[in-house]
């Protein structure tokens, strides 16, 4: 096994131990709250700060897995209104790289975010956690799905070179 496919593989396990834990950390905390407060009579402060900081991993990540498998929600309604093959694929191609720029964007705003969150100091109010753990999953999420969409539109320009 090359390399390449060697670090492709490990970042996609980290992708899913990253999901597995975080999902397992979620459920854990809101059933200890729902138990704790509503059953024992404890509020257990902070706990759902703890959550706020974890969800956004299994958010981002879950998005850029689901970019990754091709298994995100997406509205395919092109075929239904054109019939033309060729003109479905550069249709494709031109939602494909729109998909990309807005990733893209919205990867640079999160890096912003993230350093601006760092610099200035900001943290959570109970734990002070800093923000730019909650904030680095936004900009590595979208990091991950720029990838993920232009590997896609590099396979898709490839594909409409041979079939058209």
């Amino acid at each position: 096994m090359n390399v390449y496919k060697k670090i492709w593989n490990t970042h996609l396990f980290i992708e899913k131990i990253i999901l597995i834990t975080s999902s397992i950390f979620i459920v854990a905390g809101l059933g200890a709250t729902i138990v704790l407060r509503y059953f024992l009579g404890i509020n257990l402060f902070g706990l759902m700060e703890i959550i706020g900081v974890i969800s956004p991993w299994l958010y981002f990540i879950g998005a850029s897995y689901a970019a990754n498998t091709k298994t995100h929600v997406k509205t395919d309604i092109i075929g239904i209104y054109v019939k033309n093959k060729k003109i479905q694929a550069w249709i494709q191609s031109i939602i494909i790289l729109i998909t990309i720029v807005l990733s893209a964007i919205m990867t640079f705003w999160g890096m912003q975010l993230v350093i601006w969150s760092y610099t200035s100091n900001v943290f959570t109010s109970v734990w002070h956690i800093s923000k730019s753990i909650p904030y680095g999953a936004m900009a590595i999420g979208f990091l991950l799905m720029t990838i993920y969409y232009f590997r896609d539109f590099l396979a898709h320009i490839a594909h409409m070179k041979k079939s058209l």
